[in-house]
């Protein structure tokens, strides 16, 4: 894509301010902008498609990804790989809590910094 496209240049400008400031990234950013299967589709905020894929297929990098196996109707189709999907997430929290590499929200440090605090209590 980006011999095709221009987002701007790390090497010119923090990534963070190419992202913000850039038009290409606010519509990658926008699943809302999606068209196709991924614009109806009930994973577009998660999942999205690949806009690689999109624009080399199609030439338009918000097109649907013409890859993806999956075809909704709309966003209440319910992928069959979903149940399956989410069990197998429950069950690497459950391992990686285990192994200390994942804490609740209000057990991590950072995060519960960033809480807001009742006015009166610290």
């Amino acid at each position: 894509m980006l011999d095709a496209l221009d987002a701007g240049n790390v090497r010119d400008q923090p990534i963070d301010e190419l992202v913000q400031s850039s038009p290409l990234f606010a519509d990658i950013t926008d699943r809302s902008r999606l068209k196709g299967r991924c614009g109806r589709c009930r994973y577009q905020y998660t999942c999205g498609g690949c806009r690689a894929m999109a624009f080399y297929h199609t030439g338009d990098y918000m097109r649907e990804d013409p890859t993806c196996f999956f075809d909704p109707v709309d966003r209440s189709t319910v992928s069959e790989h979903e149940a399956e999907t989410n069990n197998v997430f429950k069950k690497y929290l459950l391992v990686a809590r285990a192994a200390g590499a994942y804490q609740p929200l209000k057990q991590h440090p950072v995060a519960a910094s960033a809480l807001p605090v009742e006015a009166g209590k610290r």
